[in-house]
């Protein structure tokens, strides 16, 4: 039998039992691989799109700093820098208010009309600069687009994020911490609140989500539905009953409810990774295909070892027909849950 069939099948049988307990983590990376926090940002030359004037990183010292890193060679990253770029210029008056330098780079040698198109689309009002010879791109080391780097006024790294759900907070965050306004323990607090003691809804609501959980396991999927809508009734707020609702809505191809479900759980929970995995699975429904696998790859940097996380993206690998990545993925996959079967036993 082929080794790639072989190991889909397996996998199969093992995430009917397992998947719902693969969860957990951060979706999002720091995006560079040639840099690091607490060092020097190396200086790149860019080009000023609108008259052709020179910009070098070394000449933002002095203040801090954002660079934002985007492109649009393929419709999935047009589709993102597009939201990144909306939700920076919406956070403008907050970054002149805190002294922030901002420079939006265009890293991948994009066509005028390219820049011009997504420029126009996210309603931007600041110069894009473009990265001459993709000097950038390369001693950064950007492998996640769109990214944000945060430097402090002497071009200290401080912060790198790629784009998420949450971002525009964490960015914010991360720039009242280098101002001195926030620690980073409230800035945890805030984005990661600690749960206080269960009220009597909270508990009845992970009941209903614990069941749910059950009969998604045992294959019965209307029953396990009921069981997910039931803990919303009662709390709302769970999260996590929004996440398996999305997701099992995707499995019933119910893939608008899916999404509205997600949406739901993810505001709730911008972290989850399960809900991060479920939503790049409705966004190849749709057709983003490209959009979907960069996703999963993003998420991969941390969660490297999330079997759910590499079983997806072989799926999503197999439908471009790149079977080679798809067989790579699905046997990493396959050991990942071996190894926690073991560790179980």
């Amino acid at each position: 039998m082929n080794v790639r069939i072989f190991c889909k099948m397996l996998l199969l049988t093992f995430f009917l039992s397992l998947s719902i307990f693969l969860s957990s983590g951060v979706a999002e990376s720091f995006p560079f691989r040639t840099l690091s926090v607490g060092e020097q940002i190396p200086d790149v030359t860019l080009v000023n799109a609108a008259d052709n004037s020179k910009l070098s990183f070394r000449s933002l010292q002095g203040s801090p700093a954002i660079l934002v890193f985007w492109g649009g060679d393929v419709a999935a990253k047009k589709k993102r820098s597009i939201t990144a770029l909306t939700e920076l210029q919406q956070l403008l008056p907050f970054l002149a208010e805190k002294n922030i330098a901002v420079k939006v780079i265009n890293a991948q040698g994009d066509s005028d009309a390219t820049i011009t198109e997504i420029v126009q689309a996210s309603g931007l009002t600041i110069p894009v600069y473009l990265d001459a010879d993709q000097q950038a791109y390369g001693s950064l080391g950007i492998f996640i687009m769109p990214s944000v780097l945060l430097l402090d006024k002497n071009g200290i790294t401080i912060a790198g994020m790629g784009y998420s759900k949450d971002m525009t907070a964490t960015l914010k965050g991360e720039i009242e911490i280098l101002l001195g306004e926030k620690t980073r323990a409230q800035l945890e607090a805030e984005l990661h609140p600690v749960m206080k003691d269960k009220s009597k809804a909270e508990k009845q609501g992970n009941r209903h989500l614990g069941m749910g959980r059950v009969l998604a396991r045992k294959g019965q999927l209307e029953s396990a539905q009921r069981e997910f809508q039931a803990a919303i009734t009662t709390n709302p707020k769970l999260a996590e009953a929004h996440v398996e609702l999305g997701c099992l809505n995707f499995q019933l191809g119910r893939v608008d409810q899916a999404l509205k479900s997600l949406d739901a759980g993810l505001v709730l929970d911008p972290d989850s990774l399960r809900g991060e995995i479920c939503l790049a699975q409705v966004t190849a429904a749709q057709g983003d295909v490209d959009l979907a696998i960069d996703d999963l790859k993003a998420m991969l940097f941390r969660n490297s070892r999330n079997a759910e996380l590499h079983y997806v993206l072989g799926t999503l690998y197999e439908e471009k027909k790149d079977h080679s990545m798809a067989t790579k993925e699905f046997r990493k996959s396959y050991e990942l849950l071996l190894k926690s079967t073991l560790h179980h036993e």
